[in-house]
């Protein structure tokens, strides 16, 4: 029972269990940051406010699809290992949902890196790395509709999860290297807000 057909039972489920918990309290950050801003913050304009709402309200049928995933693969399925060959409903929708919660704030701060940055080109770079983890997520999350065995997808997909993780994490240092960049230099200048 320890195998299910290429998957070791507790390579599969313990790492996602340790993602929801991981998930769960990162969620409870943000919404608390997002309170805090709300109270801080009341004379922003309501484009700003709606683009902070709008990743916290996503999260949160993003969060109930992890955890659905887990009870699924951990409870509803228990003593069956063959069923973790198959991607639970909960699992694409996951998968589609973090698409348009990542790529407005990648856009935001891309826009605030066009704002302090003198040169054009690091900003297009990264508006196009948040393009392509944007077009290549909605391509993992519409094929996995269509590919429901979960050995056959990682197989004919694993350079795309690859190419998401990467261009990602490519993307999210970029622009905090860039932006801490360029306000330590605003700093230097004399302009301290």
């Amino acid at each position: 029972m320890a195998q299910a057909q290429g998957f070791n039972i507790g390579l599969i489920l313990g790492p996602i269990e340790v993602g929801v918990v991981v998930a769960s309290c990162l969620f409870g950050c943000a919404v608390v940051q997002t309170y805090v801003y709300y109270k801080r913050f009341l004379k922003d304009n309501w484009k700003i406010k709606a683009l902070v709402n709008h990743p916290t309200a996503l999260q949160i049928p993003h969060l109930l699809c992890v955890v659905a995933t887990m009870w699924t693969m951990s409870t509803t399925h228990y003593g069956e290992p063959q069923t973790l060959n198959y991607l639970p409903d909960s699992t694409v929708a996951a998968v589609i949902l973090s698409a348009p919660i990542t790529f407005p704030v990648h856009a935001f701060f891309v826009y605030r890196l066009y704002r302090l940055a003198e040169d054009r080109i690091l900003p297009a770079i990264c508006l196009l790395m948040a393009f392509v983890r944007l077009a290549f997520n909605l391509t993992l999350g519409i094929t996995g509709i269509q590919m429901r065995n979960s050995i056959e997808y990682e197989q004919h997909w694993s350079w795309m999860i690859t190419a998401v993780l990467v261009t990602t994490a490519a993307c999210d240092l970029t622009i905090a290297g860039a932006l801490c960049y360029h306000l330590g230099a605003k700093r230097q200048v004399g302009i301290k807000r």
